[in-house]
């Protein structure tokens, strides 16, 4: 991988150098990236796990927030494939190397993006969205990489690929409309068809206000 000069590496991990292992047509994938908001790594593809582990040891920062907005941390080294919903090439752009959304060197490389959910500490219920973004100098190389990971995800085969979805309106303090306006574009990313039957939702109202209308005096 080639770098500007205060940032150099001595990998080559074009994608004639990119190491595969297993017999048929690659089942590992391992290459040195820089990682959105985490720096250098060796990032490896298995047919059930993307993984990653850094290089950079100049900050002991685990993670940071800017704005609001919780960006990868560096104890996240994983994640499962069958936690990842989507996987894009996002061209060329920057790659902020250390944690921190007004200081730290950034570079301009091409990227692609993993999509996937992270079960809450807190409350293992709560799952939450959270996106991964990996850098090279190649355009090539992160091109296999979403090609692979998409034929990962192909084989993911209890996956659905139709949903009927059944909205509440009065839930979520009545704007279980509104929550499923922000919810659905994962699923369109995902490429699951989802389809609501509105029918539903209106007779939910009628039932709704009918029984609240019987229970108030």
């Amino acid at each position: 991988m080639q770098r500007n000069p205060d940032c150099s590496s001595d990998v080559d991990d074009s994608p004639e150098n990119t190491q595969y292992e297993g017999e048929e047509k690659p089942s590992i994938l391992t290459s040195n990236f820089f990682m959105d908001q985490v720096g250098e790594i060796v990032l490896t593809l298995k047919s059930d796990m993307l993984s990653w582990e850094s290089l950079d040891s100049l900050s002991n920062e685990d993670s940071s927030c800017c704005l609001g907005i919780l960006y990868a941390s560096k104890s996240d080294t994983f994640i499962k494939i069958s936690e990842v919903y989507a996987v894009e090439f996002i061209d060329f752009g920057l790659i902020h190397e250390n944690p921190g959304c007004l200081s730290g060197h950034s570079s301009e490389m091409y990227r692609f993006e993993v999509h996937g959910v992270q079960m809450s500490k807190g409350q293992p219920s709560l799952w939450t969205p959270v996106v991964y973004t990996f850098g090279h100098d190649n355009k090539e190389t992160c091109k296999t990489w979403v090609n692979q990971i998409k034929t990962f995800l192909g084989m993911e085969t209890d996956r659905p690929k139709n949903l009927l979805v059944f909205v509440n309106p009065m839930s979520g303090k009545r704007n279980g409309c509104q929550i499923w306006e922000n919810v659905a574009p994962l699923f369109s990313q995902a490429k699951v068809k989802t389809k609501v039957p509105h029918k539903f939702m209106e007779i939910y109202r009628h039932i709704y206000i009918e029984s609240v209308s019987y229970i108030l005096p």
